[in-house]
Formats: C-alpha cells, structure tokens, sequence
C-alpha cells in the first residue's frame, strides 16, 4: 500500500486478521520534506469487539523520519501478544505546515513462536 501523506494527517487502515503469532512490520519513506515525522502506530482488537473503532494501541511503532525502511517486530521480546485483528494509525507531522510523505507499507512478515 503505497500512501501520499501531508501535514497533520491521520490515516486508519483497514483491520486485518493476524496470520501467526508474532509479526514484523515494515514502513517505507519513499519520499519525505525534511524535519517531517511519520508515525504508524500498531493497533489490535480482539475479533468478537462490538464496534468497528474499537481497538488498543500496542504502544509499538515505526517513526520515518527520512527516506528509508523503518520496522517494528511484534515478537515474543515485544511484551506484547497481538490479538485476532490488527490496523495501523498513520500520522504525519500533526500540528505543522507544508510536510509531506510518500509511504510505502509492506506486507506483514507472520511468524509462529517455536516448540522447544
């Protein structure tokens, strides 16, 4: 998913169902105005939750601050075990003017914690 981002916006995905136990997730700047600051914070929700807003942030997230990859690895070191669904708020630089970024994310890396 490739996005086009300005200044002060919010961007929500679509929720997506988790795939393994454990995930990394990676974010691209492909382009980005200097001193701007994207972040893609890492939410999830359990499947059965009434409202389609529901959700908690992880407190997990990737911060693009120039053009180049930027990951979060949701592993077992993360403290933190992802429930059935999982989105991502996108924010670009909110509060400030005449910022810009084009965003790549690329598909989730799902994994399953080992037996032994």
């Amino acid at each position: 998913m490739i996005l086009t981002l300005l200044s002060n916006a919010v961007i929500y995905t679509d929720w997506f169902r988790r795939e393994g136990d454990y995930a990394v997730f990676v974010a691209e700047a492909l382009s980005i105005t200097a001193s701007t600051t994207v972040t893609i914070d890492v939410y999830h929700k359990s499947s059965n939750a009434e409202s389609a807003m529901d959700g908690t942030s992880t407190g997990k997230s990737i911060s693009l601050t120039a053009a180049g990859r930027g990951s979060v690895d949701m592993g077992a070191s993360s403290a933190v075990a992802l429930r059935e669904l999982v989105r991502f708020k996108i924010s670009c630089d909110v509060g400030s003017s005449n910022k810009w970024a084009i965003v790549s994310l690329l598909p989730p890396s799902w994994y399953n914690r080992g037996n032994g």
